[in-house]
């Protein structure tokens, strides 16, 4: 019996793959939360014969990617006692 996995989200675009062999959901392109903080993903699992469907819902976390950009530097001041 072969199985074979496909993947789909609502934009037609797919970030996620799956290994055929063992089902695991793979990022197959990089996620950035400022364009989507979740995707809805459907799979589907085939032997020819039979199929099955599954939905599921992916949060992307927030990380700092953007390093901090300051518009004046401003001098710094210490006191020694």
């Amino acid at each position: 019996m072969t199985e074979s996995f496909t993947t789909a989200n609502e934009k037609g675009a797919c970030e996620f793959s799956v290994e055929q062999e063992s089902g695991d959901v793979i990022i197959a392109a990089p996620l950035d939360r400022e364009t989507a903080f979740e995707h809805e993903l459907k799979i589907v699992a085939t032997d020819g014969k039979y199929s099955v469907e599954k939905m599921f819902r992916i949060v992307v976390l927030d990380v700092n990617d953007n390093a901090p950009q300051c518009q004046q530097v401003y001098p710094s001041y210490s006191s020694k006692n």
